[in-house]
């Protein structure tokens, strides 16, 4: 072998060994910060303690965008590559700057209201007020709609439809995550357990990790991660491929959500309705709400582990949307199938609450959603403190 020849190999050797410790330290940084707290079974709580989701990185967003390109698409000309990677450069510079631009970076990940601090509840005549408005704005949409809305301060409860059945879309994610939490708490698996992406859990859509090559290795508690806070279809999928459709389903009896289904169809991304498909109820997602803010999911650790992550989430509009600036809010969307939802805790100056809004059959996604970010903004009128532009009670 000639010197250039075994130079070369060298070279290219050093670089594929580049590669590995790089890849290595990428994931290791994906991996929400932890602080020294276990879960039971001796898994580490990985809880994030920062807002507004992963820190932003170029050379990471250059990575994924190579990756994209890469698994994506087959250019028959160099014409057409270097069309096609102008559009895809254009499109990520674009949600980059959009996403440092209006995402609140260092958030506190803490109630609004510090423990045992006084609150200005709303009282019987606000509440009834509120109930009011919400009820004249549900009957002015065209299209089916669930809401519940529950004052933890009060008791407090209004609803509407709360038993109707919908396509649950991403909404399900939160239940996947709370049937994890229970084989975590029975130490059937641990947050630090390593998941493959392969081409049999790769799915289309929301999602960072269908970008990774096959064979790569991700943490669960950051597979975890990136199922709620980017609403990623791979990584529902390695979870539900993990624990399996009967343990999940088993969970949901379990947990109380009698009307609530995961199908194997869940990595199925069409727009359109499909035969067997996963349902819920916005009675149930209320109640697997209520025991995650209340402790309840497992126990108070995996609980509050739980709405960290959830206080994380990286959707700007419906509830996000008019979310007075200091208020909190962990909650997860889903829309598929003509299917429009949002739910989660609102963390107020004037008390905490659970909203649920869940949407079918309706005309347009930009409808719904600004349907449901009106429900939010009718809420966040009341909730706001006399002095800062909310409703004053009037004698």
């Amino acid at each position: 072998m000639s010197r250039r020849r075994k130079k070369n190999k060298h070279s290219a050797q050093s670089r594929n060994n580049g590669n590995a410790v790089v890849h290595e330290k990428r994931l290791e940084a994906d991996k929400p910060v932890s602080n020294t707290k276990t879960l039971r079974g001796g898994a580490p709580a990985h809880l994030p303690v920062f807002t507004g989701g992963e820190k932003f990185s170029w050379r990471e967003t250059i990575r994924k965008f190579g990756n994209r390109l890469r698994l994506a698409l087959t250019p028959q000309s160099n014409k057409e590559a270097v069309i096609i990677c102008g559009a895809f450069l254009a499109f990520t510079i674009y949600n980059a700057v959009k996403m440092v631009k209006t995402y609140p970076w260092g958030m506190p990940n803490e109630p609004y209201a510090a423990e045992g601090q006084n609150i200005d509840i709303l009282s019987e005549t606000e509440w009834s007020s509120l109930t009011s408005e919400l009820n004249s704005k549900m009957k002015s949409w065209p299209a089916e709609a669930g809401i519940i809305i529950k004052d933890f301060k009060t008791g407090r409860v209004w609803m509407q439809n709360a038993n109707g059945r919908f396509r649950s879309a991403s909404l399900i994610k939160v239940p996947i995550a709370a049937a994890l939490m229970e084989k975590l708490g029975e130490g059937d698996i641990a947050l630090d357990t390593s998941l493959k992406v392969s081409k049999k859990n790769r799915v289309s859509g929301s999602g960072t990790l269908r970008w990774e090559n096959n064979g790569t290795t991700v943490p669960l508690d950051t597979v975890l991660f990136k199922m709620i806070t980017e609403s990623d279809n791979t990584a529902t999928k390695m979870i539900v491929d993990e624990i399996g459709y009967d343990s999940i389903s088993a969970s949901l009896r379990h947990l109380g959500l009698e009307n609530t289904n995961v199908c194997p169809n869940i990595s199925n991304m069409t727009s359109k309705k499909i035969r067997d498909d996963s349902f819920t109820t916005p009675k149930d997602i209320a109640g697997l709400f209520e025991k995650i803010y209340s402790g309840s999911l497992v126990d108070k650790e995996h609980s509050d582990y739980l709405l960290a992550i959830l206080k994380q989430t990286k959707s700007r509009n419906r509830l996000r949307a008019g979310l007075p600036e200091g208020w909190q809010l962990g909650h997860k969307t889903g829309l598929l199938r003509k299917a429009c939802h949002d739910a989660g805790i609102v963390f107020s100056p004037r008390g905490d609450y659970l909203l649920v809004v869940m949407t079918g059959d309706v005309p347009n996604y930009k409808k719904a959603k600004s349907f449901i970010s009106s429900i939010g903004k009718i809420t966040y009128k009341y909730y706001r403190p006399h002095e800062e532009g909310g409703i004053q009670e009037t004698i």
